[in-house]
């Protein structure tokens, strides 16, 4: 994930979010917290904000720590909105 992160710093969100999809097909990733916010936060960047919001809401489903949920859901009023 911080490779996609870089790699997305470099090469922009989009093309991230393309090496991300091969990642997803894991159960196991989906049910990790960072793998939900590291993915709502591409596609927000590429403007797909339903989709960011759909990503931001598994991420606070998985029951974040309190400064954790605070950010997941102020980034998740941001696509809303």
């Amino acid at each position: 994930l911080n490779r996609l992160v870089a790699f997305a710093e470099v090469h922009g969100a989009a093309a991230a979010l393309l090496e991300l999809e091969g990642l997803e097909a894991s159960a196991p990733l989906r049910a990790f917290l960072p793998f939900q916010a590291v993915r709502a936060g591409l596609l927000a960047r590429s403007d797909r904000r339903t989709e960011a919001a759909e990503a931001y809401r598994a991420a606070l489903a998985l029951g974040p720590g309190e400064a954790e949920r605070l950010w997941l859901s102020a980034r998740l009023s941001e696509v809303e909105d």
